[in-house]
C-alpha cells in the first residue's frame, strides 16, 4: 500500500508593524533610529515614513523621498526618481510606467521583474505571470 503525502503548505509569516510607544518608534522590538512618534507614519507593507525618511522593516531607505513616496504593494513602492523592492533600489526601473503583478513580479515599459531584479530577454509588453 502506497501513502501519498500531502503537500506542505508553507504559510507566510505574520508582518511585523511599527508602533509608538513613549515618544519612541519601534519595528516590533527594534527603535527605530532618527525619527519620532510626532512625524511618523506606518504605510503598510513594511514601509513607513517620518517627515525626511523612508523606512523598511525598520532600516532607512536611502534615495527615498517621503513627501511623493508610494507603496504599491507585494513590497514594491517608488517615489518620483526610484522604485524599491523591499526597501532596496530596482536598477533601471521607470517609476511612471511602473507596475506590480502578483507574487514578486512587476514591469515597466522596458523590463520584466521578479522580487526586484530584472528578468533578462523577458517582453515586459507579452509577459503574463505563471
Amino acid at each position: 500500500m502506497v501513502t501519498m503525502l500531502k503537500p506542505l503548505i508553507v504559510r507566510p509569516k505574520p508582518k511585523i508593524s511599527y508602533r509608538k510607544k513613549n515618544n519612541y518608534v519601534f519595528f516590533g522590538n527594534q527603535l527605530v533610529q532618527e525619527t519620532s512618534q510626532v512625524d511618523f507614519e506606518d504605510l503598510g507593507d513594511g514601509y513607513g515614513k517620518s517627515r525626511t525618511n523612508i523606512y523598511y522593516d525598520g532600516i532607512l531607505v536611502g534615495k527615498a523621498q517621503p513627501h511623493i513616496f508610494q507603496v504599491l504593494g507585494g513590497g514594491y513602492a517608488k517615489d518620483l526618481n526610484h522604485v524599491f523592492f523591499e526597501g532596496e533600489l530596482v536598477t533601471n526601473a521607470q517609476p511612471y510606467r511602473f507596475e506590480v503583478l502578483q507574487d514578486g513580479y512587476a514591469k515597466d515599459y522596458s523590463h520584466v521583474y521578479q522580487h526586484g531584479i530584472v528578468l533578462v530577454g523577458v517582453s515586459p509588453f507579452a509577459f503574463q505571470p505563471p
